[in-house]
């Protein structure tokens, strides 16, 4: 609100002194925990130098408990409202702060603030061997401001540019015009299906740069609905992880042979979905397959698949078992011994997965399938490291690895096969083109980065990115492919 007049000091009143510079975050927190512990008093930080003099107040509303942030510029009657916000986010004042006075230099973030100064030197000498890139006008993380809340103060300030999330499973860009969004990629996902998986992260980075927007338009609909569209799928999301199903889960239908009637009364309750995308879902529930093997034939983004599980479970159309706790129907006409001890000479003793050597062997095969019939086939190569509590990554040891291909084992077709790949793993895909890949890759990294896992020394949570490649999709060739298929470095 541009042209209001500072008010007259009250009673309560208290006007720090004043300072060249604009306040730090502790400085921020501080006079925050001040107005919290003394409602209706009003603080005051002036700073800046003439002709540039600003001051910052924050007050507690002592009726409704809301805190009130107010930037003037100027000084004394004559000074002017800049903007005003109503958090009590001290990390979102500051970066709007930085983002406003970039030419009265870099302060220091809240990260910064608590690392110690004996170790300020080894973090400056690191930031400067890093890649150089744009300066963000602002950052921070998603546990400390959530999507909807910066969705909501970007579109309140009618900023323009590119908001940049990252919450290392994931990365997404969010392109913003006068505050709207009009443009969302994540995946192999983009427009409002995009945006609304976004707005479910719950973990994160995230920076937004100024700058001019020119995309093609993707997302026409008012933010207030995909804010309450992706709040009701964060709401579906939190449901199924509460009851265990995730993309390895196995759907088991309740009713066979259930008339059209009764399908459509079961789902007279149901929550917003695609229908016909739903009833094909319905349609290939065979009680043996898992969600994710259901979705490499049938893809589907996230905000879509979502849902439509969702009323399987909530509609009593299916009841459900984790992969851990089914078991697959074997044959028994049939002895697999000599299968077997074949299997076990081309895998690892000690983590029954296949070998470097039978990975580029099977690579071979496939080729030669693909030039013999045309079929494509695609690789999925698997960095994948331990998280410690203290949140460093690890390389996986023998033990790891068997765990963690065992449990990767569980979503694969039975046409896919498993191989070690240097300190990596990877996949085959037979008869897959790129699209289908690309979905699976994301299916997998978000099973492996969700699902922890126990050794004889404890329970550790995995870190994982996927690359993927295809022929003849991508390249045409068997070392191309490898090349191409490399992934993020963790």
């Amino acid at each position: 609100m541009f042209g209001k007049q500072r008010t007259q000091q009250g009673p309560k009143t208290i006007v720090l002194a004043h300072q060249d510079m604009p306040p730090s975050v502790k400085q921020l927190q501080k006079m925050l925990d001040d107005t919290l512990h003394n409602t209706g008093m009003s603080i005051q930080m002036p700073f800046g130098s003439p002709p540039e003099c600003f001051t910052l107040m924050v007050t507690r509303d002592p009726m409704r408990g809301i805190v009130h942030w107010m930037l003037y510029r100027g000084e004394g009657v004559s000074s002017f409202l800049e903007w005003e916000q109503k958090t009590t986010d001290p990390n979102w004042i500051f970066n709007l702060i930085e983002a406003a006075f970039p030419q009265m230099g870099r302060r220091k973030t809240l990260t910064e603030e608590m690392v110690p100064q004996d170790q300020m030197q080894t973090a400056r000498l690191t930031k400067v061997e890093a890649p150089a890139e744009s300066q963000s006008n602002f950052e921070g993380d998603l546990q400390n401001m959530a999507i909807p809340n910066l969705i909501q103060s970007v579109d309140m300030n009618a900023l323009t540019g590119r908001l940049d999330l990252d919450n290392k499973a994931q990365r997404a860009v969010i392109f913003f015009q006068e505050g709207k969004p009009i443009h969302c990629i994540v995946d192999q996902t983009e427009g409002e299906h995009a945006l609304l998986e976004v707005i479910a992260w719950t973990h994160g980075k995230f920076r937004f740069f100024k700058e001019d927007a020119r995309q093609h338009r993707t997302i026409d609909k008012p933010l207030h609905h995909l804010l309450m569209a992706g709040a009701a799928l964060q709401d579906q999301i939190n449901l199924l992880r509460d009851k265990g199903i995730g993309l390895d889960t196995y759907l088991i239908k309740k009713h066979s042979n259930l008339p059209e009637a009764e399908y459509n009364k079961l789902l007279a309750e149901q929550t917003g979905c695609d229908e016909k995308l739903q009833k094909t879902f319905y349609t290939m529930i065979d009680d043996r397959t898992p969600i994710v093997g259901i979705l490499a034939q049938l893809p589907m983004n996230k905000a879509t698949w979502v849902p439509i599980v969702f009323n399987m479970v909530t509609c009593n159309l299916c009841s459900y078992k984790n992969a851990a706790d089914f078991e697959q129907t074997k044959p028994v006409s049939v002895s697999w011994n000599e299968v077997h001890q074949i299997s076990a000479l081309l895998s690892n003793g000690e983590t029954a997965i296949y070998t470097h050597q039978a990975y580029l062997y099977f690579l071979a095969l496939e080729y030669y399938r693909f030039r013999r019939f045309k079929l494509p086939f695609s690789t999925v190569i698997i960095n994948a490291g331990i998280r410690s509590a203290d949140n460093h990554i690890y390389p996986l040891h023998g033990e790891a690895f068997r765990i963690l291909g065992h449990h990767i084992k569980q979503v694969l077709r039975e046409t896919d096969l498993l191989f070690h790949f240097g300190d990596n793993l990877a996949c085959i895909l037979p008869c897959t083109d790129s699209a289908m890949a690309k979905q699976f890759a994301s299916h997998l990294t978000e099973i492996l980065n969700s699902a922890p896992i126990t050794t004889s020394t404890g329970t550790f949570g995995i870190l994982a990115t996927l690359g993927t490649a295809t022929i003849p999709d991508s390249c045409e060739s068997v070392d191309a492919l490898i090349t191409l298929a490399q992934p993020r470095a963790l």
